[in-house]
């Protein structure tokens, strides 16, 4: 049976064991999903700063409209995935821990431009709820940071929250065996 620390206590779960595989599957999305995220914004960044250089300093040609199209494109699609792991990832969560479903509402609210920084928040805090339930330091200091949209802060938080995610996968397998 799967022996995990949840609020500080060892706990024989029939809640986690009988359910792992979905808990499991779902910390891997939310992990795929912040880092697909993360390597989609500045993609899409160096599309709109080619787009700018284009507009200011050449003439558009044919070769370089194709290249900005193309790599926005490829950073629309990269993030598009990230946030549908996210979401899942929260998706799949809510029944076993509080407060995760905002992370599903801060995913859905990030493709709106004028709310990002309330969608971070929301992700933030899901995030530092995963942490605060398995006990997991990275996560919980992740989501932390990442709450605080302030751009290096958010994806310094990401980036530790990654971290900690993948520290919860292993955990999960070593207990599982």
């Amino acid at each position: 049976m799967a022996n995990f620390l949840i609020k500080g206590k060892a706990l024989y779960s029939s809640i986690v064991y009988n359910h792992m595989d979905t808990i499991y599957d779902s910390i891997k999305k939310l992990r795929d999903g912040v880092i697909f995220a993360l390597l989609g914004v500045p993609i899409y960044l160096l599309a709109v700063f080619l787009l700018i250089v284009g507009i200011f300093m050449a003439p558009t040609s044919l070769n370089s409209a194709s290249l900005i199209i193309g790599i926005s494109v490829l950073a629309i699609a990269i993030i598009a995935i990230g946030l549908t792991r996210l979401y899942n990832g929260f998706v799949g969560l809510t029944p076993y821990m509080n407060n995760v479903g905002l992370g599903k509402i801060g995913t859905l609210l990030l493709v709106i431009p004028v709310v990002n920084a309330f969608a971070t928040i929301l992700i933030g805090v899901a995030l530092y709820q995963v942490g605060e339930k398995f006990q997991n330091g990275l996560v919980k200091i992740g989501g932390i940071l990442g709450a605080i949209p302030l751009g290096i802060t958010t994806l310094v938080g990401f980036l530790l929250a990654y971290e900690g995610l993948g520290q919860l996968l292993k955990e999960f397998e070593r207990k599982s065996k």
